[in-house]
């Protein structure tokens, strides 16, 4: 029998790396369950109107972020 080279799993990554590679991941999903998930579209596109709604309607930095909730 051959003798084969020991099999060690990959490093993992790090920095830049490690950040892009999550970030592929992430946007892979998010596209994922928006094609996918009925309620997940309605509140993504509802979030687009309803954030910026938000931001303008609130007169201090808290009630901004309140209504962006």
């Amino acid at each position: 029998m051959p003798e084969s080279a020991p099999s060690h799993p990959p490093k993992p990554a790090k920095g830049i790396v490690r950040v892009l590679k999550a970030f592929r991941y992430s946007m892979a999903g998010f596209s994922s369950a928006f094609e996918r998930e009925h309620a997940f579209r309605e509140e993504a596109i509802l979030a687009v109107f309803v954030i910026p709604l938000g931001l303008w309607l609130g007169h201090t930095p808290v009630e901004k972020v309140l209504l962006a909730e």
